[in-house]
């Protein structure tokens, strides 16, 4: 790290080399109700362009870094910026220089030196305003090269787009201010909606975690001992981030994720679903939160001729992937509902037996689906309910009897490992 330069005085160290063709570019622009002037003051202040840093949030790990600025603050070319701090655990940190300020109308700024970032390496960003319709247009850009190390390199190239993203919009949303409306024109399309935004936040913390992991590995047998330790630790920051996040804020799994179903579940395989549940021919079975229908198929092979297999999912495009691929087998017994599981749409004691395979702990109030799939069972019936530790939302075992206990359910047995379980449940006194 070098030691802060006054403004106007030139680092000894390297930087970004802006026409480099191994940079990667985003941007985005929004209209704010503000005078050219007003936007520009508002943005010059670094420390409140940058504050998105500066916050514990997610998409920093659960840590922050904290800014220190030279005597020109930021708002002088040459000024000097350093930011430090604690990401999954790891400390990271990172140079800037000013290197162009033209009130009201443009700033940019760039690394110097050799930035300790996790996803980015070297990046040049900015910012332009111009006068629109009684206010003004901001664009904010971004261009950066991906991290050096090759631990790193692949996490820039899994995520490295999806920060430069996030940074960006994030300036967007300070620039603001108390100023309304926002409207940015990467999102005039579709509507920048809390819920899609957590969402895509949560899959990148868990794709995240599993390339940490990834990399580890591959860290580990090169005998890079640093890089291991270092990308491990990454994974298991994002892991208690983002099991945390579920157990406050459980959400389905994505529908741009669904090829993440295809993979190999081992313990929890649709094979061993089928030995736990045993499905006979002319029974009804409901499975909830099927996905794209991995388990669906083998269940609904098992009913025929006379049996059917009902499916509910609160994502419709799920359901539609799951019965283009039943129609290409010749599965014509399986009956596809879009609904939520916890005011299910089927009669009391319609079932004779319902499965769940790692689904009850991205319900927001999982003891009132238990409760709806007590009620929809015949007093005879069977529910399994299967998990897997590497789940981000994985209910243990105890947890989940208690919870059966709460919706009158009664425990009958354990299969599989505890870690990797199936339990199997009876509607109490049936």
């Amino acid at each position: 790290m070098n030691e802060m330069t006054g403004p106007g005085r030139t680092s000894p160290t390297k930087q970004t080399d802006v026409h480099s063709p191994a940079l990667r570019h985003y941007e985005d622009s929004a209209h704010i109700p503000a005078s050219v002037t007003q936007v520009f003051d508002h943005v010059d202040d670094h420390a409140r362009l940058s504050s998105h840093m500066s916050r514990s949030s997610w998409m920093m790990g659960g840590g922050r870094m904290e800014m220190q600025a030279d005597a020109g603050e930021g708002r002088v070319v040459g000024s000097h910026i350093r930011l430090g701090g604690r990401i999954f655990g790891l400390q990271l940190f990172l140079h800037e220089v000013i290197t162009e300020h033209e009130p009201p109308y443009r700033k940019t700024w760039q690394t110097v030196g050799t930035p300790r970032l996790l996803v980015i390496g070297d990046y040049r960003m900015g910012v332009e305003i111009g006068a629109e319709n009684g206010g003004s247009r901001l664009r904010v850009f971004i261009d950066y090269e991906l991290p050096p190390t090759p631990g790193t390199r692949w996490l820039g190239f899994l995520f490295g787009g999806f920060y430069a993203r996030w940074c960006v919009r994030q300036m967007l949303q300070s620039a603001r201010g108390g100023w309304r409306p926002l409207t940015t024109t990467a999102d005039s399309r579709r509507a920048m909606l809390p819920s899609h935004t957590s969402v895509v936040v949560r899959a990148a913390m868990f794709l995240l975690g599993l390339a940490a992991w990834i990399v580890a590995l591959v860290m580990l047998l090169l005998g890079e001992w640093w890089w291991a330790a270092a990308s491990a630790a990454s994974a298991l920051g994002a892991d208690v981030v983002g099991r945390s996040w579920s157990r406050r804020s459980p959400v389905a799994l994505p529908f741009f994720l669904w090829w993440f179903l295809l993979l190999p579940r081992g313990p929890h395989s649709p094979r061993n679903l089928r030995s736990v549940l045993q499905p006979r021919s002319g029974e009804r079975i409901l499975e909830i939160g099927p996905g794209v229908g991995v388990h669906a198929q083998a269940i609904a092979a098992a009913l025929r001729p006379d049996g059917v297999l009902d499916v509910i999912d609160v994502q419709q495009a799920m359901l539609d992937r799951l019965t283009r691929r039943a129609r290409r087998l010749g599965l014509t017994n399986i009956v596809a509902t879009q609904g939520d599981a916890r005011t299910l749409p089927y009669p009391a004691g319609t079932f004779h037996a319902a499965y769940l395979v790692g689904v009850l702990g991205e319900v927001p109030d999982p003891v009132a689906a238990l409760r709806e799939l007590h009620r929809v069972l015949r007093p005879d019936g069977r529910l399994i309910i299967g998990d897997l530790l590497l789940d981000p939302d994985f209910v243990s075992l105890p947890a989940l009897r208690a919870k059966g206990a709460d919706a009158g359910l009664a425990f009958v047995r354990q299969a599989g490992p505890r870690l990797a379980y199936w339990a199997v449940f009876r509607p109490a006194g049936g």
